[in-house]
């Protein structure tokens, strides 16, 4: 708001008319893909022609980016298509010369600093909670409720979805579920370490029985992996176990042990962690899958969901959304499987044998 007002009251102090605003109230400034409003000027510095300057509040206006010269880029698109660009809080006006050239440059590289030092005291911040033996983030799909704890230990109310805590020096803690929620977490626990089933195949069995998280939302085949290999099943906390390209600091997860009531014995979450591995060792490539796959083809034109989960793709979708060319077969062609009867199959195979 105060940014909006100095740039009006410097628009009326020169006499100009402010046809438009352009502004991403609460976006991080560090990515161009997540600046709806930076994007939509620069499209219509290209193609509307309305306005003949750009007055911006000061140049980190542009963006926290990591590379400078990104920032400087946008300046000169607009520059370049006839657009003035007017710092309204700098003390260089809309003159190109060395001296404002190198000044931009500082500024530039003191926001992009800034969004990494305020990156590593987050984490530090985070590190520190997760320590101290608090939760962080969002809560598994099933067996835990989040609790605002006072600062002095106490617990005060369970929060529902979407609930701020009681007070600004609040942690969060994860308390277990109703009883009813936690056998239905063993229960999808036993179905993947003693059966041969997916997550998908478990997912079809929670949509016929109307399985829902603590968000009200069907269970997914994605979702229940996240269930099933959350060490928050045996009482620990990871945070930032994630990697990702965009990532302006690299640090190591955050962990603490013991800090959540567990849900399942050792033994199952061994059991768990051997079938995962067995999984991950039997990944093959696009070329591997694609070669298993033309051999069972030529075996029989007509692959039901087993087979292809047996020759490498887990889902007969998989099959069919993938560019792969099998020998000029057409993709609906080579898609031909009873995909309903297999699953369904299985899963009432599972739901009536699964505690035998």
């Amino acid at each position: 708001m105060v940014q909006k007002e100095v740039i009006a009251a410097y628009a009326d102090a020169r006499g100009m008319h402010v046809v438009a605003t352009y502004e991403d109230e609460g976006r991080s400034g560090v990515h161009l893909k997540n600046r709806p409003g930076l994007l939509r000027l620069l499209h219509d510095v290209t193609e509307s022609h309305s306005f003949t300057t750009v007055l911006v509040y000061d140049v980190s206006r542009w963006g926290r980016f990591q590379d400078t010269d990104a920032a400087a880029y946008h300046e000169y698109h607009c520059r370049l298509h006839g657009v003035e660009v007017v710092y309204v809080a700098e003390m260089f006006g809309a003159e190109v010369n060395p001296i404002t050239a190198m000044l931009k440059s500082m500024k530039r590289a003191m926001a992009a600093e800034y969004s990494r030092d305020l990156a590593n005291k987050s984490w530090a911040g985070q590190h520190q909670v997760v320590s101290r033996g608090f939760q962080i983030g969002p809560l598994p799909p099933l067996g835990y409720r989040r609790c605002s704890v006072s600062a002095n230990g106490q617990r005060r109310v369970i929060l529902d979805n979407g609930q701020r805590k009681i007070a600004p020096t609040d942690r969060v803690e994860w308390v277990q579920a109703a009883q009813e929620e936690i056998e239905l977490v063993k229960r999808i626990c036993h179905l993947y370490t003693r059966t041969r089933l997916s997550f998908n195949d478990i997912a079809r069995i929670g949509t016929a029985q109307g399985w829902r998280d603590h968000q009200g939302r069907r269970m997914t085949g994605r979702s229940l992996a996240t269930l099933v290999r959350n060490e928050a099943l045996i009482g620990n906390f990871v945070w930032g176990r994630g990697k990702h390209a965009n990532n302006l600091i690299t640090c190591s997860p955050s962990r603490r042990d013991g800090c959540i009531p567990r849900l399942i014995d050792d033994d199952t979450w061994a059991q768990i962690q051997r079938r995962t591995a067995l999984e991950i060792s039997k990944r093959q490539t696009d070329e591997q899958v694609v070669a298993n796959l033309s051999k069972a083809l030529q075996r029989s034109p007509l692959l039901t969901t087993r087979d292809l989960r047996a020759q490498g793709p887990s889902e007969p979708a998989h099959a069919t959304s993938s560019s792969w060319t099998l020998d000029g077969i057409p993709r609906a062609s080579r898609a031909g499987f009873d995909r309903t009867a297999q699953g369904c199959l299985r899963a009432d195979e599972a739901s009536q044998s699964e505690w035998a």
